[in-house]
């Protein structure tokens, strides 16, 4: 029996000791479970922030080049060659700006001069106003500044007019494909003589300038496709402005399309994930529903029940009502039952007197008592009592517990003698 009880003990022990461990094993793989859901989750919610940003820079990007395309869709001198005359304003305002001058509405193509010059003319007057430096020419090529960076350093004029425009970028450099030329490196000159000299160069597609590389300036002229570099912190780019838009909006694209590949790896990582919380989601429904189910079944069950309490107080409200109705009865009948009792009780005893005094024989039967008309009466009562007391034990309510079914039986028997209906 011993050796019985310990193998009992020893089999609960391990079961719960297997309990526990799986209790423990679920709620590792739970709480890892969940540490993977949510890492996955906020690192789709940080790749979609990035991809947004990105996506907004990209349409900015898009929106800066179509509007330089609109603004140098036509070039104002196109027209013309280097021997034309009568160049109209805005050609004049054109060369007038890529001279270097700041100055607006200064230049005047209406008057007989400016008529008179060619092309070439009007474009060696212009370098001529932006590299003078007495304060006439500085005034009204530069306005009233004091700010020294803006003056033109240009040794000689660009006579290609129609040559795209540079864009220098800080701290960037284009290497391109290859050189541009032979002669592609060099030294000693400006950021502006770099652009020029890549603008005369026929392969040039952009260059490196760097004013202080090995001691002197530099200028690295390039050609072929590229992508801006990082470089030091004095290189400068110059490209094309069209290309420096188009290398934003290929840099930004590059970008967009690394983060989409990140998301939609991730995306891939968290599919099971996914699987499992769906089908854990349609496991928990289907619990709910069954668990709605068994409420509303139990809702049924209570409301019969409900409905069986409230017939149970009615009729304990009614059973009360003909509880009071005995009791009051009963009160009334022992009231009449002991006055009947008395006056039976008197009568024998004043019958009896005068019997005894007028005659002490009735026939020849012998005396006649009194007391043997209480008894007989005494005895009818008894009888009549246990009668009724069986009748009403059978028919009594539980709940009455007998007491007052008794002494109302007997008082229903009484007063049906009495005809007294007691059914009210």
């Amino acid at each position: 029996m011993k050796q019985n009880t310990n193998t009992n003990t020893n089999t609960n022990t391990n079961t719960n000791t297997n309990t526990n461990t799986n209790t423990n094993t679920n709620n590792k793989q739970g709480n890892n479970y969940e540490i993977r859901t949510k890492s996955t989750v906020m690192n789709l919610e940080k790749l979609k922030l990035e991809y947004k940003l990105q996506l907004t820079s990209y349409k900015q990007a898009v929106a800066d080049y179509i509007n330089f395309l609109q603004q140098n869709s036509t070039q104002p001198c196109i027209q013309y060659s280097a021997d034309s005359k009568e160049i109209d304003k805005k050609c004049y305002d054109d060369i007038w700006k890529k001279a270097g001058c700041t100055t607006t509405d200064v230049v005047d193509a209406s008057n007989d001069w400016a008529k008179s010059q060619t092309l070439n003319g009007l474009i060696y007057d212009s370098f001529l106003w932006a590299t003078m430096t007495d304060s006439t020419h500085r005034n009204g090529c530069y306005g009233s500044t004091t700010d020294t960076s803006v003056y033109s350093t240009a040794t000689e004029p660009d006579y290609n007019i129609n040559k795209p425009s540079y864009a220098v970028i800080k701290g960037q450099s284009f290497w391109g494909s290859g050189e541009a030329s032979k002669d592609s490196v060099y030294t000693g000159g400006t950021i502006e003589q770099c652009k020029a000299k890549c603008s005369e160069t026929k392969n040039c597609t952009g260059a490196t300038f760097n004013p202080s590389s090995h001691g002197k300036s530099m200028c690295w002229l390039r050609t072929g496709e590229g992508e801006l570099m990082p470089g030091m912190n004095t290189d400068f780019a110059i490209v094309p402005e069209a290309k420096k838009y188009l290398l934003a909006i290929e840099s930004i694209n590059k970008k967009l399309l690394e983060t989409n590949k990140k998301i939609q790896q991730n995306i891939a990582q968290g599919q099971p994930l996914y699987k499992s919380i769906k089908t854990k989601a349609i496991s928990q429904n289907n619990e709910l529903t069954q668990n709605y189910q068994q409420l509303v079944m139990e809702r049924e069950k209570i409301e019969k029940m409900l409905l069986s309490y409230q017939d149970l107080d009615k009729r304990e409200i009614n059973g009360n009502l003909k509880i009071n109705q005995k009791y009051y009865t009963f009160i009334l009948l022992s009231i009449v039952t002991t006055c009947i009792i008395i006056l039976l009780y008197k009568f024998s005893s004043i019958f009896s007197n005068s019997q005894n005094t007028t005659s002490n024989y009735i026939q020849q039967g012998g005396q006649l008592e009194g007391n043997l008309n209480i008894s007989g009466l005494i005895i009818i009562i008894i009888i009549i009592f246990i009668s009724y007391f069986t009748t009403i034990k059978n028919t009594s309510s539980a709940m009455v517990g007998g007491f007052f079914g008794i002494f109302g039986g007997f008082f229903n028997t009484v007063g049906g003698i009495f005809s007294v209906n007691d059914d009210y």
